[in-house]
């Protein structure tokens, strides 16, 4: 018997849905950013700067992936390193849907 895969990985027949929902979600992700940097002048700091650049740049490779590609395992797990950093830096994501 082979143990469990660590991780589920996502496998989409073409990624154009998948591409949109991560699109949708990396925004949200941004906007609460902003939100947050609007009613804490003192909450910008490296981390957050660090933070939006993982965004951005997770924004740019889903962006250029092709509708006919397999979703990339890397971009999973970025996406959840995303995630993550939010929750440690205190930025309320609760309320969003994560796909």
């Amino acid at each position: 018997m082979l143990p469990p895969s660590p991780k589920r990985h996502i496998r989409f027949r073409g990624t154009k849905p998948l591409k949109e929902a991560a699109q949708r979600q990396l925004a949200k992700f941004r906007d609460k950013i902003d939100e947050q940097d609007k009613a804490d002048p003192g909450f910008w700091n490296p981390r957050v700067k660090n933070l939006m650049e993982d965004i951005d740049e997770l924004s740019w490779d889903v962006d250029a992936l092709s509708e006919s590609q397999i979703w990339p395992k890397d971009f999973s797990e970025r996406f959840r390193n995303i995630y993550d950093t939010t929750r440690r830096l205190g930025i309320d994501v609760s309320m969003i849907k994560i796909f």
